[in-house]
């Protein structure tokens, strides 16, 4: 019942502002001369008329809008000698719109970014711990993860043959040592690579007796981070025993979304905080940016290295990071409130104030934007410090420039996807009926499928494609003579990839996305071979990120399937297809 409310509200406000608009362009209060037919006189000559809410609708003459059903109005008529590109509002229009305004100048930009991130290991200082002979494990010191070790602490003790044999032959050359010492060095150099240490080599030299079990020494110092053993294991001759990680110093990894690159830079400097250690401030700076974005989170890492030498900062701990970037520090940029920048996917526009003018009037013009900065854009270029623009209203202004049939936002440049009727053949008079069955059965399924992407239905959309594909005539053998055969070969194959692929689409997004090709491919083959009944061709020019998407229907009124609920009546008619 709420929305309802809310519904008729707005329908009731666009009413009343269509009113007020199609007046406030004119300079005065005064009402339009002309007077509807529907009132028993002639209107004004030359008179156009519009609809508020569709202010793409041009007619010479009063009526309703053949797209909502409103009443039109008139739109105000240009003084002689007037700028057609400038918009001239009355001291009343601009109050009724809270238009406001403001001079734009060149600031130093700053901005203070807040990056969330975690603790990680500085991968320099991962390694592993690893066998020096082969035996099987006796007796584990270090038998959890986590524990702290020292470079020489013993690790485990194992039984090794083979080491039993290197000490038989250690103390064999014993024997020999002033006849032949090559043969003892050799035997000590055996031990050493299995890195024995000179004092466990002397201390076996000295006792004369084999030691049948021996110690792992630690080769450095840090955190097991991974046990990979345990007691009564055999283990290979360099094979991985622990993984250790020394966190003297630590890596913090910060992820940064796409827009907020252009800010970072390496050498910054980063401040942040840890939730867990309440009251202390960390200091870091940015050594390295990931050149790869994350196609899934949309951002790229951010890494300092910071040192820890009490252990403070552990792995996997979260982190807030503040970062004060410039941009393009020692120059001046523009910049504007977010609300002055009208943005249509193509392009940007501001409106500017005319200097010198009796009366207030404005002046769209595109601007490039640069980087977003909270509540504001950076301007790149189409502005100059200055200049007055329109900072609260802009909408309000630009929908009283185009009620006055003067340029807007609503200007669209010709649409980027490709006419599917250009250059289509008829063969429809060489179209035997069995193919002409089969196909109209195709399109009444497409049209299902057309109906389940306006109302997000994947599992429907799903079952009228595996339908078309089960029905599509073959490439061969359809009955068609030889060139309209040629012909729907290559409508037949494009067709079929469309349809296999929104058949097994996970997602309303994939399907709409091979939509777009396969309604390319199937007004086409329509045109060609004729679609059985009366349909009408569809463009959107939004669609396929606005580049512009067609599609076909059996009714005049727009259903979009490219946005659904969210947009539905975006499009219109651009062509139709006779049975």
């Amino acid at each position: 019942m709420k929305n309802k409310m809310k519904i008729a509200f707005a329908v009731i406000f666009v009413l009343i502002a269509g009113i007020w608009i199609g007046r406030m362009t004119g300079g005065s209060d005064t009402q339009s001369t002309a007077v509807s037919e529907t009132d028993g006189h002639e209107h004004e000559e030359g008179q156009i008329w519009t609809c508020s809410m569709h202010p793409q609708i041009r007619q010479p003459e009063p009526g309703q809008c053949p797209i909502c059903g409103m009443d039109l109005i008139p739109v105000a008529k240009e003084e002689k000698g007037s700028d057609v590109l400038t918009l001239k509002m009355s001291e009343r229009a601009l109050k009724l719109a809270n238009v406001e305004t403001a001079v734009v100048k060149g600031n130093s930009v700053t901005k203070i970014l807040t990056l969330n991130g975690r603790i990680s290991e500085d991968e320099r200082k991962i390694f592993s711990q690893t066998s020096h002979f082969p035996g099987r494990i006796e007796k584990l010191y270090v038998s959890f993860t986590g524990e702290y070790v020292k470079a020489g602490q013993p690790l485990a003790s194992y039984y090794s043959p083979e080491l039993v044999s290197a000490q038989e032959e250690l103390f064999e050359a014993k024997k020999y040592e002033k006849s032949n010492p090559v043969l003892l060095r050799a035997a000590r150099t055996k031990l050493k690579l299995w890195k024995l240490t000179d004092e466990q080599i002397r201390a076996l030299e000295e006792e004369g007796k084999i030691q049948e079990e021996f110690p792992i020494l630690a080769d450095r110092s840090g955190y097991v981070i991974e046990k990979k053993i345990n007691a009564g294991d055999y283990v290979q001759l360099g094979q991985e025993l622990y993984r250790m990680a020394d966190l003297s110093s630590v890596w913090v990894l910060f992820d940064a979304y796409e827009d907020d690159l252009v800010w970072i830079k390496e050498g910054q400097n980063v401040e942040f905080t840890v939730k867990s250690l309440p009251g202390k401030k960390f200091k870091g700076q940015i050594n390295y940016i990931d050149p790869v974005i994350d196609e899934k989170t949309r951002v790229a890492e951010v890494r300092a290295e910071l040192s820890n030498p009490e252990s403070l900062l552990k792995p996997e701990m979260f982190v807030v990071g503040h970062v004060e970037a410039r941009l393009n520090s020692g120059s001046s940029s523009i910049v504007v409130p977010r609300q002055a920048v009208l943005w249509t996917g193509r392009r940007s526009v501001v409106y500017i104030k005319v200097k010198d003018s009796e009366a207030p009037a404005f002046r769209m013009r595109e601007v490039v934007l640069g980087p977003a900065l909270g509540e504001s854009y950076i301007i790149k270029s189409g502005l100059e410090p200055g200049e007055e623009i329109v900072v609260n209203g802009t909408y309000m202004v630009d929908a009283a420039s185009e009620l006055a049939d003067k340029p807007s936002m609503m200007d669209q440049e010709p649409p980027d996807a490709e006419d599917p009727f250009i250059d289509v053949p008829d063969y429809r008079k060489q179209t035997p009926d069995q193919f002409k069955e089969l196909w109209s059965a195709v399109m009444k399924h497409y049209l299902d499928l057309q109906k389940s992407l306006v109302n997000a239905d994947v599992e429907g959309a799903g079952k009228a494609a595996k339908r078309m594909l089960e029905l599509l005539p073959p490439q061969k053998g359809s009955g068609l003579p030889r060139v309209p055969e040629s012909y729907w070969k290559g409508r037949q194959a494009a067709i079929s990839k469309a349809l296999d692929l929104i058949s097994k689409a996970a997602s309303i997004d994939e399907q709409r996305k091979a939509f777009i090709d396969l309604s390319r491919e199937i007004a086409r083959a329509a045109k060609a071979f004729g679609a059985g009944e009366q349909l009408y061709l569809f463009f959107c020019p939004m669609a396929n990120q606005d580049q512009g998407a067609y599609w076909i229907n059996d009714l005049e009124k727009v259903a979009n399937p490219y946005f659904g609920k969210m947009m539905l009546n975006c499009g219109s008619v651009v062509g139709s297809i006779q049975e």
